[in-house]
């Protein structure tokens, strides 16, 4: 058989190997999905088995573009360039062996289409990491443009505060003013530069640290809604349980992440209705659906929803001065992280009539990060 015709008969064989690779070797890719996955490749299997039968110039643009993509959605999804080249050298690896398990004979035909086909995945991988490379620049001066932007704003408010503290004549309910502009704005730039931590951990490959202990998510909520309710006085909250809301996770990271959810709930909530948490407990899980009412989030969009740096506000939102996590755009990316690391996952669902919701699922018992030496339940007592 000839070689182009084998890749594209055995493409569900090979992308299968190919998925099995990227679970063994890739830690980031474990909160991607397979479909997200193997779009790509299976569009570059494609357009090789082309370019080899082939080899005309269309079918290298082809495979020029696909590898191209292929490499700006692997460094969106927090792939190394070191991890992605490792694809190209497996991939080839997987279909040479394939192949040529299956040939009764290895003549001239057969050498020349090897070599070919090795040319043609040559040029494929080179040109994807030239692409990753440009692609991880663009995005690095994306990300100090953002925070440079959204760091001036809380140091302008510490800066002026600090002055008026200076100024003679303030009175003393102008100090507390300040006092509390300085507080609230510190704690801004302080999450903001723990979501940069947290994002650099994830991007690469290293989950995020955890400390699960027993506790209770209802309480985890409250907490968050009251903080929250505080910050944004003219936005009802409000909350549902069902069933056993009690495991074992790192309430901390839980409290990040349903505070991330609702601050993006209420800057895109219209209308006079409540913004809702919706608290379930299943036999082997939890679930948290934090639900607004507002324009829904359109089909395209939603695949992107989760990328790191997709700030997506409209210019008419509602944008509470003090939240914290707005602005980087990295507040649902982290999100999913820590449901990640929970064993869970957060979907979305947005339509017109239901308005948006945000679900996220924790497995009902988390495990400590291997190797952070925080694995003991603080209710269990101490080693």
């Amino acid at each position: 058989m000839r070689l182009s015709d084998f890749i594209v008969d055995r493409t569900d064989d090979i992308l299968a190997g190919w998925i099995d690779f990227i679970r063994r070797t890739v830690p980031a890719a474990q909160a991607v999905g397979d479909a997200a996955l193997l779009s790509d490749p299976q569009s570059i299997l494609t357009a090789v088995a082309r370019a080899v039968e082939g080899g005309n110039a269309q079918a290298l643009e082809t495979l020029s573009q696909a590898a191209s993509l292929h490499a700006a959605n692997r460094a969106d999804q927090g792939f190394t360039l070191d991890q992605m080249s490792a694809e190209f050298r497996a991939v080839r690896s997987d279909i040479i062996r394939r192949w040529t398990g299956e040939l009764r004979e290895f003549g001239r035909r057969t050498h020349d289409e090897q070599i070919r086909f090795n040319d043609v995945l040559d040029q494929a991988s080179a040109g994807a990491a030239s692409h990753y490379a440009a692609h991880l620049e663009r995005g690095r001066d994306l990300f100090l443009g953002v925070l440079g932007h959204d760091l001036r704003t809380p140091l302008a408010a510490i800066s002026h505060s600090a002055s008026l503290l200076r100024r003679a004549g303030t009175t003393s309910e102008q100090r507390a003013e300040a006092v509390e502009r300085i507080v609230k704005s510190a704690g801004r730039m302080g999450l903001m530069i723990q979501e940069l931590l947290d994002f650099t951990r994830s991007r690469l490959g290293t989950q995020l640290p955890m400390n699960p202990v027993t506790c209770d998510l209802e309480d985890i909520a409250k907490q968050v809604l009251d903080e929250l309710s505080a910050l944004n006085p003219g936005i009802v909250l409000a909350i549902k349980t069902r069933g056993d809301l009690s495991g074992r996770w790192d309430s901390d990271r839980v409290m990040q992440l349903l505070s991330n959810l609702l601050d993006n709930a209420i800057r895109h909530h219209t209308g006079d209705g409540p913004v809702t948490v919706q608290l379930r407990g299943e036999m082997d899980h939890v679930s948290i659906a934090v639900h607004n009412v507002g324009r829904p989030i359109p089909a395209a969009e939603q695949k992107a929803i989760f990328d790191p740096l997709r700030r997506g506000i409209d210019p008419g939102e509602r944008q509470p001065p003090s939240s914290g996590s707005a602005g980087l755009g990295l507040g649902l990316y982290i999100a999913r992280q820590i449901a990640v690391a929970h064993g869970g996952d957060v979907r979305l669902e947005s339509t017109t009539e239901q308005g948006t919701s945000f679900v996220a699922t924790l497995a009902r018992r988390a495990s400590a990060s291997p190797g952070d030496g925080r694995g003991v339940d603080a209710t269990e007592g101490h080693p």
